[in-house]
């Protein structure tokens, strides 16, 4: 092995340059890597326990909740552009893809997903 490889996965987890985040079955968020909160303004410590689309800005929460809710209960991927909070107080836009986790006999156990956050594009509309 490679003294430049991560030893275990979860330093990816760390590494990555996207917010990563785990939820149980009913999006309530169990983990959450440093990129996750730089990009949505909560810190790692008080993102667990609540549900993940707190973190989504109050004007797109019931949109995006309505739409996670309906993939969950198909147990299909989740797919989202969301603006969020962000660190600084600052509003960022973002796009949000979660999928569900089964265990060994199919049953979902929880959702992993990638936050990624989009360009300042206004800058290219000119």
């Amino acid at each position: 092995m490679s003294a430049s490889r991560p030893r275990h996965p979860d330093q990816l987890l760390e590494l990555a340059p996207v917010g990563v985040h785990h939820a149980d079955p009913t999006g309530t968020c169990t983990w959450v890597n440093d990129r996750w909160s730089a990009i949505t303004g909560i810190p790692r410590e008080e993102a667990c326990g609540r549900p993940w689309v707190d973190a989504v800005g109050s004007a797109d929460r019931d949109r995006v909740l309505a739409q996670w809710l309906e993939t969950v209960a198909r147990g299909l991927e989740f797919v989202c552009d969301v603006r969020v909070r962000g660190s600084h107080g600052r509003e960022v836009e973002a796009t949000v893809r979660s999928v569900p986790v089964h265990d060994a006999r199919g049953a979902i156990t929880g959702h992993v997903a990638a936050v990624t956050e989009l360009p300042d594009r206004r800058h290219d509309r000119m």
